[in-house]
């Protein structure tokens, strides 16, 4: 029975990483002729049989985009495959790479919408899975990852996917009869990002990188930086995402974060647990 995965390219954090991720990704170390330690992406929803490669890889690409995010999030280097548009799969200990020769859009558009196939996994103690159990279950959150992890890939993509983010949450919290989306803190964190509103909807304001483009709107006459959209926005996306981890699986972190922070893999004392 053979699986598919991704070679990553080796970076210093997908040692611990591969030791900490369950559930819906996970890294699996290879030992090379030499001992040296290989890299590789995997994950249940990359179940396809062998002549499904153009499946598999399209399904491994959406799902890049989800965790990418997450790691954005956790302000750890994003998972960069070490070939793109191949996929390998192993059959009894032997590698074969399938490469991808001719681009589908529509399939790409596809799992950018939903990489997931049916698979349920337990809470597993770690942030970033647990993260990505949330996109699992949820598409709007999907989506916020995704747009996250958008919006740090090109400065062009910052400003607009930082607004269609807001606009998520705040549909979310006047939407959804989850009560803790209400939270007094939640609120703070999304009206400050409201008030970066009229820079990034204006080209007076942001310029190229605005929203809409040409217009006669002015600019605010302060234009904040894009520093502090990013932070507010980061705080305001992880404590959208506490309020639903504490809805649906009962948890809660009792860390706050900040860009840029490394995070270790979380431990039984960063949780309150309420069953």
């Amino acid at each position: 029975m053979g699986y598919w995965q991704v070679p990553l390219i080796i970076k210093s954090n997908l040692h611990s990483l591969a030791h900490s991720l369950k559930g819906h990704v996970g890294i699996e170390i290879i030992y090379g002729t030499s001992d040296e330690e290989r890299y590789y992406l995997t994950s249940p929803h990359f179940n396809f049989e062998e002549h499904e490669y153009e499946e598999a890889y399209y399904t491994a690409k959406g799902l890049l985009y989800i965790v990418n995010g997450v790691l954005k999030l956790f302000g750890i280097s994003k998972f960069e495959p070490y070939q793109e548009e191949v996929m390998w799969r192993i059959n009894e200990d032997e590698a074969h790479n399938y490469p991808i020769y001719v681009s589908n859009k529509e399939k790409m558009y596809e799992k950018i919408l939903n990489p997931f196939i049916s698979y349920e996994t337990e809470v597993t103690k770690n942030g970033i899975s647990d993260y990505v159990k949330l996109a699992y279950d949820n598409d709007l959150i999907r989506e916020v990852f995704i747009l996250y992890n958008l919006s740090q890939e090109d400065p062009l993509y910052f400003l607009a996917n930082v607004y269609k983010i807001q606009e998520i949450i705040d549909f979310d919290k006047n939407n959804s009869d989850i009560e803790g989306l209400q939270n007094e803190e939640l609120n703070i964190l999304l009206k400050k990002n409201k008030k970066f509103n009229r820079y990034i909807n204006t080209r007076d304001g942001s310029k190229i990188f605005s929203r809409h483009g040409a217009a006669k709107e002015k600019g605010p006459e302060e234009a904040p930086l894009f520093e502090d959209i990013n932070t507010n926005t980061v705080n305001l996306i992880h404590k959208w995402i506490d309020i639903h981890l504490e809805d649906a699986y009962k948890i809660r972190y009792n860390k706050s974060y900040k860009p840029g922070e490394i995070l270790e893999p979380m431990t039984d004392e960063d949780y309150d647990y309420f069953l």
